[in-house]
């Protein structure tokens, strides 16, 4: 394989890191995992001696986590090869001799004793480096202290054999390899020691202490102990007898743990110590060797496939008790059996569907881009992947039609199932299966019903579950039947305790575990590895359990010491320094992930303290580290049991109001700090405003979250803010002018997300109450007020609101007038738009000379929007150039989009359409890079409709179905369900019918929730054109009865024409040519005040049609003579050439009724009578 090759379909080759005798590591990119980097070790060829050993490989390195090893991903074969690969962690760090040169001796002290800390952690873990060397230790400065260091492997790990014998194989560099590994008598831990004393007196002297030579050169020089660091002028005496020590040829005379060595070198640096890990890692899966067996068997089964093949395996267990940690190695045993495994998670608030099947997704399927996928199954990955396709599924894919979701899950299911291949099982792990998303196990047991039918290898769906949060999905049950098994893990025995202590505490074997400090263990922990490692972690902090040269000193432990009634964590924490507890309790309060300079602001002592503090604890296990988007890492508890703890404590010094203020204050001042980020952490400033007992502020900063949420189109947070506000204005004394604020902020939310009925009740309810009118907002109440009845079709409720408003006596002249009036103008649009263009002039004249820029904004947007309906082209688009001139000096570029996309219609209408696609284009780019998704919807379906009309069905269905996705993606359920009407007319005129027919009426079922009556009648106007067309007459009849009952008097213009036309093709199927012409000609009428020209033309071939039935070709000619010149000034080139076959026969039709000249000359006279 070379650079830019692409491996297993999805990990692009981009540079060659490192090559070796077995293999390459190149760095790439993971084309399926969001263009993720990742280092992957690649096998040269299929050689079963190196195959094995790369196996082995990653099997041990698949057990070990630690802040200072490199984590290891996914082991597959590499089909196109024949060969294996692996993938693992890619480190950006410098090699640590650059790192560390002209360092002071304090910074190298402090990174050895990280270095210490990895060997001690996989020493503890019975594997030795055999390698340690400074080209092996990466050294990442921007980490926090105690995650700087990253140890690397080349290969040669080995686990530990505690007995080396004469003879063994060496394998490494001979300068860093102690004398008897050099003599062939095996590697150990004092050996793993000497290594890092030769980097060490190497990193300080800049030279080895023995040279370079032979290994027998080498073995020569070692007869001569090297000159000390102090007598090099290097260091002082204690380092000089701590690297001397290291590099003892006796091994007995070197230290015996490098917990020993990392407690010498931070004794020399005490303000820069970095507390050592208890080392209990949770690395080791100890005590489920009969539970492994058993899952090992259903595996091989569901390979072997079958009839009785397992097909669902439920593995329970309570909290706690290692399930996550089960599955873990279940996944890297499968993929070193040559299968496939991936790990999807249910988060507990159920607020995204297909999570898991996204995870599924981004850990085993190829790119996107790859050739052999079909497009259902390209659409499928796109959809799932947010990171792919900017795209999130709400928690019920409620608005989705039924055949929309129906396909969309046949598609991932042939995805997933696809991924079977060359006998080999495929396994699909999912997490707290008991909060899964109805969407999800729907998906997941059609993936079942699938896994059937394979015929060469066999698909297994493992979950995890405690009953005590919920069941296993009905769904996935029905889809197994009976091939359902179940694996229960229980809690630990004495001796599995005793085997989970000696790999948590390193100690070499279990039988060096005192039976009766097991049987303690196991009485306060019940046998649940959790609680196991919190009760080691608390003996070691109080000291009971101590750690001396010679390791653990458990032989001395007697049972004697008593662990208290209270709970464990209490304990912990009770035993914290000060400055370890006020940086947890910070970070309590906060709630969110932090670093270290924010929580010394919030706990209130100095930055080193604090890091200091974090060292300490991460190192005791109560936080881990995580990393953030910004590239800083931040710190997390491990457990939410530890922040309520640190909370109740705060609670019982009724302190924690306090410290909520405290916090919210060092958020506002580094925001302002920061560029004025207000909006940005206004929801946590509230809610820490709100816990620190100061209402009316936090009511504000609530406010101004909402707004902020609305501007990033999150609808669903915009909806839970303003609620919260609300309950704020209600419960606590607020200014009443700040409560009508709170319910407008609610109605704005509720109506923006789509959900139009729900604003309209809530604005209603708010209007009712009394003294609402006293509110300075209550203008603002009317005015989404009307706009709710406005996308309801209930125009005339809608203008008595706006009356309402305008007639206010609290409503004062200039901006609040003016909004209101601007709100009448949206209203009038369609049924007046002469009066909507006053109102829009008149608004602007109320704003004044200096308005506001939102207000002159949404002024010259109506402005634009009733010139357009008046015909006023250039007037359109002078307005809509105005708002974009504005937006680009006020650098309001999520602004400009909207204007570019009116500036876009009007020259369109204008008849300039590549004018109007180049404004598209730069719209839709802007849209993209500044993630306003909600206009991207928009634009996406403009440029369908583009598309529609220069008749590119296919490419004009493709942009209506992103437009449908990020329209449901934001809960935007009219505009979805408008994309979806349009993808049904694209079908009827490639004659899919079914697919169209099944498109509008999920349409039909979106405007009818949402109550929009116009929308609505339209939908229903275009299904019944659809039904027409299978010559489903008397369901089409019913459909059209439905929207005549939905008709308003005062519909929109193209309301009347959706309805008129399909009323007229209804009544020509029915042979009724004369009501069929009557309704022509309404529809025509009404596509006339609506200026759609393309909409004009589509009911004058209807007309022309009908005319030629009628006998009547000479007026069908020049109905389709008017349409044709309409398709041409639109380029409609589907258009003009579905109406070809009406002109070509109203022409030859025109010509044969048309009567024969008269002959030229004279006429001849008849003959008279015979006289």
């Amino acid at each position: 394989m070379q650079v830019g090759d692409i491996v297993d379909g999805r990990y692009r080759l981009l540079d060659v890191l490192g090559e070796g005798a077995a293999g390459k590591v190149f760095r790439c990119e993971d084309l399926g995992s969001g263009h993720k980097f990742v280092a992957l070790k690649l096998l040269h060829a299929k050689d079963p001696r190196w195959e094995n050993f790369f196996r082995k490989e990653f099997e041990i390195l698949s057990r070990l986590h630690h802040p200072n090893l490199v984590r290891v991903f996914d082991f597959a074969p590499a089909p196109d090869l024949g060969s294996w690969y692996f993938t693992q962690e890619l480190v950006v760090g410098k090699p640590l001799l650059d790192t560390l040169a002209g360092k002071k001796i304090d910074e190298v002290l402090a990174l050895f004793v990280e270095i210490c800390r990895a060997l001690e952690f996989i020493h503890g873990h019975g594997v030795l480096h055999r390698d340690l060397k400074p080209a092996n230790i990466l050294v990442q400065s921007h980490a926090d202290p105690g995650e700087r260091v990253r140890v690397l492997d080349f290969g040669l790990w080995r686990e530990l054999d505690p007995t080396p014998q004469k003879g063994a194989r060496w394998a490494g560099t001979p300068p860093y390899l102690a004398s008897e590994v050099l003599r062939g008598f095996g590697h150990s831990i004092t050996a793993d020691l000497y290594a890092v004393g030769v980097t060490l007196f190497q990193v300080v002297t800049r030279k080895l202490p023995h040279g370079r030579g032979t290994p027998q050169e080498l073995l020569a020089a070692r007869k001569t102990q090297p000159p000390t660091l102090q007598q090099l002028g290097y260091g002082n005496r204690a380092l000089s007898d701590i690297v001397q020590r290291l590099l003892e040829e006796e091994p007995s005379r070197r230290p015996q743990s490098a917990a020993e060595v990392a407690a010498a070198l931070s004794a020399l640096i005490p303000n820069q110590a970095v507390a050592m890990p208890i080392a209990l890692g949770r690395a080791r899966l100890v005590g489920r060797d009969a539970e492994q067996q058993q899952l090992a068997q259903l595996v091989d089964r569901a390979r072997a496939g079958g009839d009785g093949a397992p097909r669902l395996v439920i593995i329970e267990g309570k909290d706690g008790v290692g399930k996550s940690r089960f599955v873990a190695e279940l996944k890297a045993t499968t993929q070193l059996a040559g299968s496939r495994a991936a790990i999807g998670t249910c988060p507990e608030d159920g607020r995204w569907a297909y999570r898991p099947i996204a995870d599924f997704v981004r850990a085993l399927a190829p790119s996107p881009t790859n050739p052999h996928l079909s497009d259902g199954e390209r659409q499928a990955i796109e959809r799932l992947c947010p990171e792919l396709a900017d795209a999130r599924v709400g928690a019920e894919d409620r608005d989705a039609s039924r055949g929309e979701q129906a396909s969309f899950q046949r598609s991932a299911a042939q995805l997933l199932a696809g991924l079977v291949s060359g006998g080999q099982a495929l396994v699909l792990i999912v997490e707290d299966v008991c909060f899964c998303d109805p969407p999800s196990a729907a998906l997941l047991a059609q993936t079942i019903r699938r896994g059937r039918e394979l015929r060469d290898g066999g698909l297994l769906v493992v979950v995890t579950l405690d009953t005590a949060h919920g069941p296993v999905p009905p769904a996935l049950l029905e889809a197994a039947g009976r091939d359902v098994a179940r694996v229960t893990l229980e809690g630990l025995k004495r001796d599995d305790v005793r085997k989970l202590v000696s790999a948590l505490l390193g100690v070499p074997s279990a039988d060096q575990v005192p039976e009766p400090f097991a049987e303690l263990i196991l009485s306060h922990s019940g046998g649940n590895p959790l609680l196991i490692e919190e009760v080691l972690a608390l003996m070691i902090q109080r000291g009971d359990l101590k750690r001396g040269d010679a390791g653990w000193a458990l032989d001395e432990f007697k049972g004697a010491v008593q662990i208290p009634s209270t709970t464990v964590l209490e304990q912990r924490v009770g035993r914290l320094g000060d400055a370890e507890r006020r940086t947890l309790r910070a970070l309590a309060v906060f709630n969110r992930p932090a670093g270290p300079k924010l929580l010394a602001a919030v706990a209130r002592i100095d930055v080193d303290q604090v890091r200091r503090a974090l060292s300490t604890v991460e190192a005791q296990g109560m936080i881990r580290v995580v990393d953030a988007e910004d590239g800083r890492p931040r710190v997390v508890f491990r457990h939410p049991n530890i922040r309520e703890v640190l909370l109740a404590g705060l609670r019982a010094e009724s302190a924690l109001t306090e410290w909520h203020g405290v916090c919210a204050r060092v958020l506002e001042e580094r925001a302002l700090e920061n560029g004025g980020g207000l909006d940005v952490v206004a929801e946590t400033l509230a809610v820490h405003l709100e816990r620190a007992d100061e209402p009316a502020r936090a009511l504000q900063f609530f406010l101004r979250a909402v707004e902020h949420a609305l501007g990033q189109f999150d609808f669903d947070d915009a909806i839970a803010l303003a609620r919260r506000a609300v309950r704020v204005a209600a419960s606590a004394p607020v200014a009443f002018d700040d409560v009508v604020a709170a319910d407008v902020a609610e109605g704005k939310a509720l109506f923006l997300a789509g959900q139009i009925r729900e604003a309209r009740a809530f604005l209603e309810a708010a209007i009712g109450r009394p003294d609402a009118a006293r509110g300075a907002g209550f203008a603002g109440l009317h005015v989404w007020l009307a706009r709710a009845c406005r996308q309801l079709g209930a125009f005339e409720p809608g203008l008595a609101h706006v009356e309402r408003a305008l007639a206010t006596t609290a409503l004062p002249g200039g901006p609040p007038t003016a909004r209101v009036l601007i709100a009448r103008a949206e209203l009038l649009l369609h049924m007046q738009p002469r009066q909507a263009d006053r109102d829009a002039d008149r608004a602007l004249s109320l704003l004044g000379r200096k308005p506001a820029l939102d207000d002159e904004l949404s002024a010259l947007a109506v402005k634009g929007a009733a010139c357009l309906a008046l015909g006023r082209f250039a007037d359109a688009a002078t307005a809509a150039r105005r708002r974009v001139t504005l937006c680009h000096s006020a650098l309001r570029k999520l602004d400009e989009i909207p204007a570019l996309r009116a500036l876009a219609e009007a020259t369109s209408a204008g008849g300039d359409r590549l004018g109007a696609r180049e404004h598209l284009n730069a719209a839709l780019k802007l849209a993209r890079q500044y993630g306003h998704r909600f206009e991207e919807a928009l634009l996406q379906k403009i440029f369908g409709d583009e598309l529609f009309i220069s008749g590119a069905t296919a490419e004009a269905i493709a942009r209506y179905q992103n437009a449908a996705t990020l329209s449901a993606d934001l809960g935007q359920t009219l505009a979805r369900a408008e994309s979806l009407k349009s993808i049904g007319r694209c079908y009827v005129a490639r004659g899919d019918y079914d697919r169209a027919i099944d498109h509008l009426r999920a349409a039909v079922e979106s405007f009818d929730r949402a109550g929009s009556d116009d929308d609505a009648v339209r939908a229903r106007a275009a299904l019944v054109q659809a039904l027409l067309t299978k010559s489903a007459v008397p369901e089409a009849e019913l459909v059209l009865l439905g929207a005549r009952s939905r008709l308003k008097r005062n519909a929109l213009s193209r309301t009347v024409g959706e309805f008129e036309q399909a009323d007229a093709q209804l009544a020509m199927q029915k042979g009724d040519l004369k009501a069929a012409r009557a309704a022509f000609c309404r529809a025509i009428v009404a596509w006339r005040k609506a200026r759609d020209r393309f909409a004009l033309g589509d009911a004058l071939i209807g007309l022309g049609q009908l005319l030629l039935r009628s006998s009547a070709p000479r007026r069908a000619l020049r109905i389709a003579r008017r349409a044709e010149t309409l398709f041409t000034d639109l380029d409609a080139r589907a258009q003009l050439k579905r109406l070809q076959p009406l002109l070509n026969a109203a022409r030859g039709l025109a010509a044969q009724s048309r009567p024969a000249p008269a002959p030229r000359g004279r006429p001849s006279m008849p003959p008279g009578p015979r006289r």
